[in-house]
C-alpha cells in the first residue's frame, strides 16, 4: 500500500519515482515511502498498545 501510495505521490507531483533509481536521483520517492512506512507502523504499535 505504501509503495503504491509513493508512486502516486510521483506521478501527481511530478517527482522522479522508481525502485531502479538511486536514492539521490529519486529523494522524494524514497522520503515519501519512508514517511509512509514510519506513520503505518506508528499507528500499529499506537492500536496494539490500545489492546494490551
Amino acid at each position: 500500500m505504501g509503495l503504491s501510495t509513493s508512486y502516486a505521490l510521483g506521478d501527481t507531483l511530478g517527482l522522479k519515482h522508481s525502485l531502479h533509481r538511486k536514492v539521490s536521483d529519486a529523494k522524494g520517492f524514497y522520503a515519501a515511502f519512508a514517511g509512509l512506512l514510519i506513520v503505518s507502523a506508528i499507528i500499529v504499535v499506537i492500536r496494539a498498545a490500545r489492546w494490551v
